[in-house]
């Protein structure tokens, strides 16, 4: 990410023990006027909930041949190609990095179909307008940080220990096991280790 005296970035806040932890990996925010017309962000292989407080953004995937602009709140999942933004005044992003596990008791869909797409959370489900809505009231980043752990409580059932342990693994970097060691490390069969990946 860019940084300038035009352009405050408020950074990655890691989560500590804390409302929210099993759902979230970190929040950051983008506030300010940019001295750039265009920027590409890299896949970083993060699914991120990200609310935007100032006019839609036209980006496209590499490899896409048209524009497309962003929802006022929208997924960006998992991508395996860098997205081209095209940067047209103020920003103001309020972005949330979700853990993998937790995609599906936020969403109710599971995280492999957001895969190199930009969803709006509209689309997804009304609440998210409400949410939006209280963000955007919101005086500073902490607030956006507690207003989305308060929703978290409020909206999701919890997290197993056992798949927050297998987002954790999928997430982090492992040395090549076979299927029925990876299944083993967890107490699961190979099917059963499947169906949860899959989730």
């Amino acid at each position: 990410m860019h940084e300038d005296a035009a352009f405050g970035h408020e950074g990655l806040l890691e989560l500590g023990l804390q409302a929210g932890e099993q759902f979230f990996k970190g929040f950051w925010q983008t506030d300010g006027l940019p001295e750039y017309q265009s920027e590409t962000i890299l896949p970083t292989g993060v699914i991120e909930l990200i609310f935007n407080f100032s006019d839609p953004v036209p980006f496209r995937r590499e490899g896409q041949g048209s524009y497309a602009c962003t929802p006022k709140c929208f997924v960006s999942g998992i991508s395996d190609k860098p997205v081209q933004l095209d940067i047209q005044g103020q920003q103001v992003f309020f972005g949330v990095q979700l853990h993998p596990a937790s995609v599906k008791n936020l969403l109710n869909i599971p995280a492999g179909e957001f895969l190199n797409a930009i969803t709006d959370l509209e689309a997804i489900s009304q609440t998210f307008s409400g949410l939006w809505q209280r963000l955007a009231a919101a005086d500073c980043f902490h607030s956006r940080v507690h207003i989305m752990q308060q929703w978290s409580v409020q909206h999701t059932p919890d997290i197993s220990a056992q798949e927050m342990a297998i987002s954790d693994y999928s997430n982090s970097v492992q040395l090549a096991l076979t299927v029925n060691a990876q299944a083993a490390i967890f107490c699961y069969s190979t099917r059963q280790l499947h169906r949860k990946m899959q989730a």
